[in-house]
């Protein structure tokens, strides 16, 4: 028997159970007022705007966003000039048309939204002389109390989650934007700043370059701290560590697994939960779309084993698909893309390879999932599976490393019988396509694994 013919084996084990997914999104820009990167965007017609949202929400299934708050003393007239914290009242703001953004975006399925700030872009009464660390971290408060407020009083929008900083360690070599003491002590001030004012938003902390650098120490340092750590919703990490070159081999970035399961050793016993909340392929693109996207599928698979990371969210769901191409970047490989003319027409929108390896799990382990302990005795075929309670439904998500097709026997421990399975595939030629459906006999399920392919199988109890 040849090695690709032998079936694998992948032992699913109902006793050990792991996180509980939170879902799967990305940062969202502003329809009305885009990202400074995206000047095209601004004049995308209403309905590929919808299309977009649509495919980003509803197909894909992502039902999360970061926003960031930009450059806000430039945009805010309240902010420009020294303010009494305590005081502070803002009436509107240059980010209000951001509500409708994520109000359209919630009809087709967003239901958990966060606010992210750059530290560096407060005022510069508000730095120190680098102009990159906070002096007044009673004014990063004041703002942030008004702004959530002036959102949830005015407008009826309330923010569940507010992150402090985006990266505060990135780049490296230059000072923190907030040190470990001065996060630690800002999650209490503004914790409490914000149950004073009636504001129920959780603080995530740390959203740093990756899990070394230095997610791991804010997370050690904050969640040690009882009275920081009640006011925590989530820790928050970036994977800027080898997992956004596609020409890296999964294979090699052991290191890099090890660092995540030192993350969730410390993050486990506080019950805190772990988002991986950035990632996106960087300059180093290759020339084969589907194998970029292969790559990010073993990257998410690394996140939800290894991390026991609750949330995974892309860099950005929709973007302009030929953005920096003269620069050398090549095609753009957001989740869904704008496609424009030469004109600077937004002609039409199309999922991309990567939304389709996104979507294998985004839109079968939803929130609510649990993620159950899932091994393969093949290194080259990995799983992750998920029960989903309330749905009485098992969802197994399978990813065949090799060229060739390769058998696969699912085995279940500790569930109940399982009957038919749904089945879905992506692969190089394939967009989450809905294959012929096959049926779990006794305590066991098997199915033929097409070559470099995610497959996900959602099982209904017999």
């Amino acid at each position: 028997m040849s090695e690709q013919s032998k079936t694998v084996t992948v032992a699913v084990n109902g006793h050990l159970r792991h996180q509980t997914m939170m879902g799967f999104g990305s940062t969202i820009f502003d329809w009305a007022n885009p990202h400074d990167e995206t000047p095209m965007m601004r004049g995308v017609p209403a309905e590929i705007q919808e299309e977009a949202m649509r495919l980003a929400y509803q197909e894909m299934g992502l039902n999360r966003a970061r926003f960031f708050v930009f450059d806000w003393y430039h945009r805010e007239d309240a902010v420009a000039e020294p303010f009494d914290p305590q005081t502070l009242r803002i009436t509107s703001s240059w980010f209000d048309t951001l509500v409708d953004t994520m109000r359209r975006k919630q009809r087709y399925g967003l239901d958990t939204w966060f606010g992210c700030p750059r530290v560096e872009h407060m005022p510069p009464w508000c730095l120190r002389p680098d102009k990159r660390t906070l002096a007044r971290p009673d004014a990063y408060a004041g703002y942030v109390t008004a702004f959530l407020l002036h959102w949830q009083n005015d407008l009826g929008f309330n923010v569940p989650y507010w992150d402090f900083c985006n990266e505060p360690s990135y780049p490296p070599h230059q000072p923190q934007t907030i040190s470990l003491d001065e996060m630690c002590a800002l999650t209490k001030h503004l914790g409490a700043r914000f149950r004073a004012a009636g504001l129920d938003t959780q603080l995530v902390i740390a959203d740093d370059w990756t899990p070394g650098i230095h997610a791991i120490a804010f997370a050690r340092h904050i969640l040690s701290d009882p009275e920081a750590r009640q006011y925590v919703g989530a820790l928050a990490y970036h994977s800027y560590d080898g997992y956004e070159n596609p020409y890296n081999d999964w294979r090699r970035l052991e290191a890099q697994r090890r660092e995540r399961e030192e993350l969730r050793a410390v993050c486990l016993p506080t019950g805190v939960p772990i988002w991986m909340t950035e990632i996106c392929n960087t300059r180093h693109r290759t020339e084969d779309d589907w194998a970029d996207a292969f790559f990010r599928a073993n990257e998410i698979h690394d996140e939800l084993a290894h991390a026991d990371a609750s949330a995974w969210d892309y860099m950005w769901s929709i973007w302009e698909a030929n953005w920096r191409v003269k620069e050398g970047w090549g095609k753009a490989q957001a989740p869904v893309l704008i496609y424009f003319n030469e004109q600077g027409q937004a002609e039409r929108v199309e999922m991309h390879e990567v939304g389709a390896v996104i979507s294998q799990w985004s839109r079968f382990a939803r929130p609510g999932s649990v993620r159950l302990e899932a091994n393969s005795d093949d290194a080259e075929v990995r799983a992750t599976v998920f029960e989903r309670p309330r749905e009485g439904e098992v969802v197994l998500v399978v990813l065949n490393n090799r060229a060739a097709e390769v058998p696969v026997r699912f085995t279940f421990r500790a569930l109940p019988p399982l009957g038919e399975a749904r089945v879905y595939r992506t692969s190089r030629h394939e967009k989450v396509t809905s294959l012929p459906s096959v049926q779990a006999q006794g305590d066991g399920l098997s199915v033929v694994l097409k070559g470099e392919s995610v497959t996900t199988l959602v099982c209904r109890r017999a």
